[in-house]
């Protein structure tokens, strides 16, 4: 899933004028850290890519999550 929203300014170094991103991954369970390393220069790669984020100006956050419910039901 992913989610964006157009127009929204982040503030990076009290300075707005350039885009940024703050990314925030959770997993299902928990990863490693060379996963880690892997989603990172990915996420960093397709953000600059696409939306000329460079990666400087991007905090990508790592969370493991135990509790996901979908389709009524808890995994």
């Amino acid at each position: 899933m992913a989610g964006f929203q157009d127009e929204y300014h982040l503030y990076f170094r009290g300075d707005s004028s350039e885009p940024m991103a703050f990314i925030e991954v959770r997993l299902y369970g928990g990863g490693n850290k060379a996963a880690f390393e892997k989603m990172t220069a990915e996420l960093t790669k397709i953000y600059g890519e696409v939306l000329g984020i460079a990666p400087d100006h991007m905090y990508i956050k790592y969370a493991p999550s135990m509790d996901w419910g979908w389709n009524g039901g808890n995994f």
